[in-house]
């Protein structure tokens, strides 16, 4: 028989998946460091995504209504990606910045995702993959 609790995907995505860091220049993971990622199919990525969607639809009708059909900035595409990023973080270890630690925050999450799109670009991949939010 198929139980089909075994395929919560979304309970399965908010547990998280601590994804190694890979190093951009040599495709090897960073020793100790970590980031804590909730994968696509959580409630909690689901729940921000529709959110953006509907903001992107109310903010489409109401250029569309000023008869201006211009589509978002591209300031305004990077905000939407970095926070896509950051609601998928849910903490992470081993990070450092000028010496000092780099502790995990919300505030510090949106940081790291605008200074450094190689980590962004990570992050997203990661909550991609099903297979990293597989019961044990």
């Amino acid at each position: 028989m198929l139980d089909l609790n075994s395929f919560d995907l979304a309970t399965n995505s908010d547990i998280g998946y601590d994804m190694p860091v890979i190093n951009p220049y040599t495709n090897e993971e960073i020793e100790g460091a970590t980031i804590r990622v909730r994968g696509d199919k959580s409630k909690t990525v689901v729940a921000f995504e529709r959110k953006l969607y509907n903001e992107q639809d109310r903010a489409r009708k109401v250029r569309v209504g000023k008869n201006k059909d211009e589509a978002p900035s591209l300031e305004e595409l990077e905000d939407m990606v970095v926070r896509a990023a950051v609601v998928r973080i849910m903490g992470w270890k081993g990070f450092k910045e000028d010496g000092m630690a780099f502790e995990y925050s919300p505030e510090n999450a949106e940081v790291l995702m605008k200074k450094h799109d190689w980590l962004r670009e990570q992050v997203r991949e990661a909550a991609k993959e099903l297979e990293h939010f597989r019961p044990e």
